[in-house]
């Protein structure tokens, strides 16, 4: 090892504090990087394995096809392989006595490989069959037995058919026998992708394909992109209008009939990774821009002695290797480890999610490799210029430390507020920070990509947040009641939401009408064009809810009188041909009142045997207001695309007329306790309720609240680790500048300059960083929150803006914190520092 890299390693051991802090940013670095791919992977791998278990492994699917097109078909270019089934015929079960018919199918090997065996074996012949495990507890239903089976057609409005006719509006078909099958039982089926598991499905095996026999046919193709295109044209040539595409294995390889959703997420990975990769290469090179500030004077003394250019640039790469080597290492296991603690809690809190498997680590060596590449890259790069800049320093002018002071007199003039506010201590850290803004300027550019970088990502997952949660749909409450059909009167429900073990309560009232008026005037774009039902008619439910819930409501909408409030959120996925939007929107553009009356459907029979709709009009509403928050009871409404109106009870007096569609519903919010089940068990016993009208969710509703827990989970995680990065490098830059001004701020202490003095230079200093990042910042990252807006508005449109007000406030607060905290703690010991020693100290 050469002397210079000895003396940069000493120069690394002698400054600790700022070395780790480097070290830390490769590492934070490193493991955002990995970490993602690791995520994306692991994630990626797992839901290709659930839908292969549950869709199936095909890629597209054509049905009705002729036994006579297959071989051809199998002749095209772009086709892999493929696997067959067909109905061979229906069967009815001579041991039931109701009409219990199974479906008995054949396929062939590459089919049967599809399926899962749960016990015995695979059929050889025709006369062996598979059976669905969930008949495996049933006598007639054993491996071995040979059952026999009465075969046979439906007659539908009489005319056979091999199928039965479940969605045409027909008399019942009929079962006609025509000969009695033999089969043997030589296994169970567990999972399979292709029958559901509530069918009566038995498989036999497809020993021939006949010519005039139908079939349906599965692809695996050679290039999945091809996909939608070849089926298409095997479909136009071949087919009978009965198509189908694995569109979750297909999404997960990139390719979606969802065009949109793929264009989106594309061009948010193009974002945030440009965003990570811009903050990563800025931290690095900040890191190394300040070490060779830092060691400037050593490096003249270096040239001064002989050292060449290429040595003092070797020297400044040495010590990017090493921090690199470091940084990148530690960098792998932290993300290893981060990643997979996630995917731990996730197991712990939804160990079903799999088909009672779990989340498992899954790498991608290319995930790995790449971001690797990508940090050593960054670090060489990022050490390059401060080495070239390094290389060229003039022995005599480093020795100085003057050649950043180039600067004329009149462009140090000082604003008069500043001395105004922080005196000449003000005025001396102005003119200090025009004149050497070099190093001035690596602090707000530390600052300004810390800022961007975490309010556009906090953009990004308040979008992410509203998406999955309006997919997901997941309700407020624990449990339902429906009076309808119960004896419970409204006090009973009452008392109910007071029993042990509920948490809060909601009862109110429903009465299906329409609303008749001028609405549409009123109504967003977005709403209006979509759920508009006819001519000024609208779909409206009156919600009738006591006096206490309703003061809640008129309080938030902010009116004195009690008068109707139209509840002004909604929110619903539209699926289009080759599109999946998701919307969360308001009803209403604004609070302009039009007035309108509720009617009632009545429908009235005609001479000729036909009916004609008349509305009764009765109830008119000429004032309202919009209630435009979410609470308990009134949020399931979301997504009803009726006008939701709510009235306080008595309201429009007795609604009794109003019987055509009441309902009476409560819902409870309930704690981890049985408590009140035993409750309503208690009351079912006694008849008062039927089983069928009180619902406890509580099993799906935690399995849906725990997968938004792990989303949260994992954006909070990656912000995290972004604000952790930013804060890094604020630290590092702050710190390091301050600690190589020790010589100056012990002059200035010499000079006279009083502790209060020294903290009002701060101070200013800490402002000015603060406003000036800000200044830069904000507007940028502006630009960016409204194109990832405009870029999710393909999948996910909220009918505006989201702005992360929280975030922005919050970033401007932080700013200023951590620089002001940063700097009282770097100069906590300059302050108390002997004068002479600071002046007279050299780092070498």
């Amino acid at each position: 090892m050469s002397i210079l890299n000895r003396l940069t390693i000493r120069h690394l051991k002698l400054n600790k504090k700022r070395t780790i802090v480097s070290i830390i940013g490769i590492i934070l670095s490193t493991a955002l990087m990995v970490g993602i791919g690791l995520l994306f992977s692991t994630l990626r791998d797992n839901a290709i394995q659930e839908t292969l278990i549950n869709r199936g492994s095909y890629h597209s699917m054509l049905g009705n096809v002729r036994g006579d097109d297959i071989e051809e078909i199998a002749k095209t270019p772009e086709v892999k392989d493929y696997f067959l089934n067909t109905l061979v015929n229906y069967a009815k079960r001579d041991d039931s006595e109701d009409d219990s018919y199974i479906r008995i199918e054949a396929a062939d090997m590459n089919y049967m490989k599809e399926i899962e065996l749960v016990r015995g074996r695979l059929p050889q012949n025709e006369h062996e069959i598979l059976v669905s495990n969930g008949f495996g507890n049933e006598d007639f239903f054993k491996i071995g037995n040979e059952i026999t089976l009465s075969t046979g057609v439906f007659l539908i409005d009489g005319e056979e058919s091999v199928t039965r006719c479940d969605d045409c509006l027909t008399e019942e078909d009929e079962f006609v026998e025509k000969k009695k099958e033999t089969y043997k039982i030589v296994g169970f089926y567990g999972i399979n992708p292709y029958v559901s598991w509530r069918d009566p499905v038995a498989i036999t095996i497809l020993s021939k394909v006949s010519s005039n026999s139908s079939y349906n046919i599965y692809f695996h193709f050679k290039e999945m992109k091809d996909t939608e295109k070849i089926t298409s044209q095997l479909e136009e040539k071949y087919g009978n209008g009965v198509m189908d595409f694995n569109s979750s294995l297909l999404g997960l390889s990139g390719i979606s009939k969802y065009d949109n959703i793929v264009q989106s997420l594309a061009g948010i990975m193009i974002i945030l990774l440009s965003l990570v990769s811009i903050g990563c290469i800025i931290v690095i090179y900040n890191s190394f821009a300040i070490s060779v500030l830092e060691r400037k004077k050593q490096f003249g003394l270096f040239a001064s002695i002989g050292a060449t250019k290429r040595q003092i640039q070797k020297t400044v790469l040495f010590e990017a290797v090493v921090v690199g080597v470091i940084g990148i290492f530690l960098g792998i296991l932290g993300a290893f480890l981060g990643i997979g603690i996630v995917l731990m809690i996730i197991n712990y809190l939804v160990p079903n999610m799999l088909n009672g498997g779990s989340f498992r680590l899954c790498v991608y060596p290319l995930f790995v490799i790449v971001p690797i590449i990508f940090m050593t890259v960054t670090i060489f790069a990022s050490a390059l210029i401060p080495a070239r800049r390094a290389s060229k320093i003039s022995p005599i002018e480093a020795i100085r430390l003057n050649d950043d002071i180039k600067m004329p007199a009149r462009s140090l003039k000082t604003p008069r507020i500043i001395h105004v506010l922080f005196q000449e201590e003000g005025v001396i850290a102005y003119k200090n920070m025009k004149r050497n803004k070099k190093k001035y300027r690596i602090t707000i550019i530390s600052l300004f990509i810390s800022i961007v970088l975490f309010l556009s990502f906090s953009s990004y997952m308040q979008l992410v947040f509203n998406g999955v949660e309006g997919f997901l749909s997941n309700p407020n409450f624990d449990a339902t009641l429906n009076l309808f059909g119960t004896d419970l009167t409204e006090e009973d429900v009452v008392n109910l939401g007071k029993e042990k073990g509920v948490n809060r309560s909601f009862y109110g009232v429903e009465y299906s009408l329409i609303a008749s008026g001028d609405l549409k005037k009123n109504f967003t774009d977005s709403y209006g064009e979509r759920y508009i039902e006819g001519e000024n008619l609208y779909s409206a439910t009156l919600l009738e809810v006591s006096k206490s819930d309703y003061e809640i409501y008129k309080q938030d909408a902010k009116v004195k009188k009690d008068i109707p409030l139209i509840y002004n959120n909604f929110s619903t996925i539209v699926y289009k041909k080759n599109s999946r939007k998701s919307y969360m929107m308001k009803k209403f553009a604004s609070d302009k009142i039009i007035p309108f009356d509720l009617c009632e459907s009545k429908y009235i029979e005609q001479e000729d045997g036909g009916t004609i709709i008349d509305y009764s009009c009765e109830k008119k509403i000429s004032e309202y207001a919009l209630l435009n928050h979410d609470f308990f009871g009134i949020e399931e409404h979301k997504s009803n695309t009726a006008l939701l109106i709510i009235i306080p009870k008595g309201y429009f007096g007795d609604l009794s007329e109003f019987n055509d569609g009441i309902q009476r519903i409560a819902y409870f919010d309930l704690d981890e306790s049985d408590d009140f089940n035993k409750k309503m068990d208690s009351l079912i016993e006694q008849g008062r309720v039927s089983e069928s009208s009180y619902f406890d969710i509580r099993e799906s509703v935690n399995y849906t609240r725990n997968m938004i827990f792990v989303v949260k989970l994992l954006v909070y995680g990656f912000i995290s680790l972004v604000s952790l990065i930013g804060i890094t490098s604020v630290f590092n830059t702050l710190y390091t500048s301050i600690h190589l001004r020790r010589k100056e701020f012990a002059v200035l202490r010499s000079m006279g300059l009083t502790t209060g003095g020294f903290n009002r230079m701060l101070l200013f200093e800490c402002l000015f960083f603060g406003l000036k990042s800000l200044l830069y910042s904000l507007p940028v990252s502006a630009v960016l929150i409204l194109l990832i807006n405009r870029v999710m508005e393909n999948v996910s449109s909220a009918g505006e803006v989201l702005w992360p007000v929280g975030s922005i406030v919050g970033v401007i607060f932080a700013v200023f914190f951590i620089i002001l905290l940063t700097t009282m703690y770097a100069t906590r010991k300059i302050k108390r520092e002997n004068i002479m020693e600071a002046i007279r100290e050299e780092n070498i």
